[in-house]
């Protein structure tokens, strides 16, 4: 769940650190996606009908990539998962959870589905690049699997919707979690059932869950979201 920007941590002295900070570039922080405050229409889950089939006009299957991320919900696909077992876990992905628990797998998971849904690989001047997203046959871009790489590519890509009736099933969600400005973590909304955060349903990996709360949860949490229609990305 927690951005990758390095697989290794480097610690400065609290000197260097200050020496250094007026070199550092200010990051530019995209707006966030706003809930419209909406009210839902339905009085329960059951009453609600799933998007339907829709390929956009850059390629992008939405429902694909819903049924990609239903098929892997609660498992790892050893195609994308066994670097990140190997290299940052140190096990086996047949290993089981005790494997799958030990790296944070939440952009990773998000990027196989939008992958599944036909968008394209993008490559940059290297691995480490905003500008690329794949996954290599030795290793994947930093934003593929690292949740805050994950947004600096989308919000250029994609760009973040101004308001969550915007998005639909198929649509990525990068969350701020907490008081810095990074973001925290990454999930895909595979229900769409009205203009309301409360019809956004969202799947996810590092904590497996499969439309069990909304985009509604996510804001009443105070965290900060970010979303990305993909129809409209780039590919």
């Amino acid at each position: 769940m927690r951005k990758i920007l390095s697989y290794r941590r480097i610690k400065l002295f609290s000197l260097s650190l200050i020496d250094l900070d007026g070199l550092l570039p200010i990051e530019d922080y995209a707006t966030t996606t706003v809930d419209d405050g909406l009210i839902s229409t339905t009085s329960s889950p059951e009453e609600e009908t799933t998007s339907t089939f829709a390929v956009s006009a850059n390629g992008y299957n939405n429902i694909a990539a819903r049924d990609y991320a239903y098929d892997w919900w609660n498992g790892r696909n050893p195609v994308y998962s066994t670097y990140y077992a190997e290299k940052v876990g140190g096990c086996k992905v047949s290993d089981g959870r005790t494997c799958w628990n030990k790296w944070n797998d939440c952009a990773n998971f998000v990027s196989q589905a939008l992958y599944a849904g036909g968008m394209k690989f993008k490559y940059g001047a290297s691995f480490t690049s905003d500008e690329s997203w794949n996954f290599g046959s030795l290793i994947p871009s930093h934003t593929w699997g690292g949740a805050h790489n994950f947004y600096k590519h989308w919000k250029t890509r994609a760009g973040v919707a101004s308001t969550v009736s915007d998005l639909q099933t198929g649509d990525a969600v990068s969350l701020n979690t907490d008081t810095d400005p990074d973001i925290d973590h990454t999930v895909i909304i595979t229900r769409n059932t009205g203009n309301s955060s409360a019809n956004k349903y969202i799947t996810q990996h590092s904590w497996d869950h499969r439309e069990e709360r909304t985009l509604a949860d996510m804001f009443s949490q105070g965290y900060g979201v970010y979303g990305y229609e993909i129809d409209k990305a780039t590919n």
